[in-house]
């Protein structure tokens, strides 16, 4: 029998065994996980959404945090237009809140017959993705919200699905990815949402104090996890960008998250939300054609 002994976990908690008898711990923080705890979604069971008997009246917000570094928009413009080209019924029933996260070269709404609105931030917070994510919501007027990426589009097809589905209260629907050519990932994007406003709302947002640095949405997923929402998996796509978007070259180094979440940090929220200064830009919309 070793007379010292070591047991590690993927949190990067460390624990020194004396005889088998515990007698130091500590956390390695390089060591830990940061998707140690959260629910793989590629797990999660496939089920139908419930349709609504009459739905026509249901609108649905997509909301996209938006920033550039560069002044070539070309693939915002591209995909905004993606839109455009959706059926008169999902237009007029869709709505679009661009949020640019201060940009360099700000952001305008391109030529296009959409209901679509521009918030812009004032202050140039690095890795405000939450924090433009919690603008958006706050500002939707509809019931439901989509929560996403701008290089990410919902097909309009399941948009229409999220319109005349059901989603249940203190619950998250999740998207599957898919490559332009229609091809699967295999994978569902951890941070694209399809929930209720006042889901969203009832559990604070995003937690604010984690932005500035990149993996700050992990925060939010550990929060609704401990706060036992449910998250459902209905076989819905999104595209990618073959591509890609290439807005900024932010470093993408996950210490800092790494190190908080070693620490075992709160990850509720404390205080309020929307802890900057933004402001409106724009608004267009849809004009029904005859």
């Amino acid at each position: 029998m070793k007379i010292l002994t070591k047991k590690k976990y993927d949190n990067g908690k460390r624990e020194i065994y004396f005889l088998n008898r515990k007698i130091f711990s500590y956390t390695n923080w390089k060591k830990y996980d940061i998707n140690y705890g959260l629910i793989n979604y590629a797990n999660l069971p496939e089920v139908e959404l419930k349709t609504i008997k009459n739905s026509a009246d249901e609108k649905i917000t997509i909301i996209y945090p938006v920033y550039y570094e560069h002044n070539n928009k070309d693939s915002f413009v591209n995909r905004i237009k993606e839109y455009d080209n959706y059926s008169q019924d999902t237009k007029k029933r869709l709505k679009i809140i661009i949020v640019d996260d201060c940009s360099k070269y700000p952001i305008t709404i391109p030529d296009v017959n959409l209901n679509i609105t521009l918030l812009r931030i004032d202050k140039n917070i690095q890795w405000n993705n939450s924090g433009a994510r919690n603008l958006g919501a706050c500002y939707a007027d509809t019931e439901k919200i989509i929560l996403a990426d701008i290089d990410w589009l919902i097909p309009e097809e399941n948009i229409d699905i999220c319109l005349n589905s059901q989603i249940p209260d203190n619950s998250f629907v999740v998207f599957e990815s898919y490559f332009p050519d229609g091809t699967t990932k295999g994978t569902i994007h951890p941070n694209i949402y399809c929930t209720k406003k006042q889901t969203f709302l009832k559990y604070g947002g995003y937690n604010e104090k984690f932005c500035g640095f990149y993996g700050e949405d992990i925060f939010f997923r550990k929060k609704l996890l401990k706060n036992d929402v449910t998250f459902i998996r209905p076989k819905l796509k999104i595209i990618g960008l073959a591509e890609g978007f290439k807005e900024h070259s932010l470093s993408r180094n996950i210490e800092k998250a790494q190190k908080l979440l070693a620490k075992n940090i709160r990850i509720n929220n404390e205080g309020n939300i929307l802890q900057y200064k933004w402001h409106f830009v724009e608004e267009k919309r849809y004009n029904i054609m005859e």
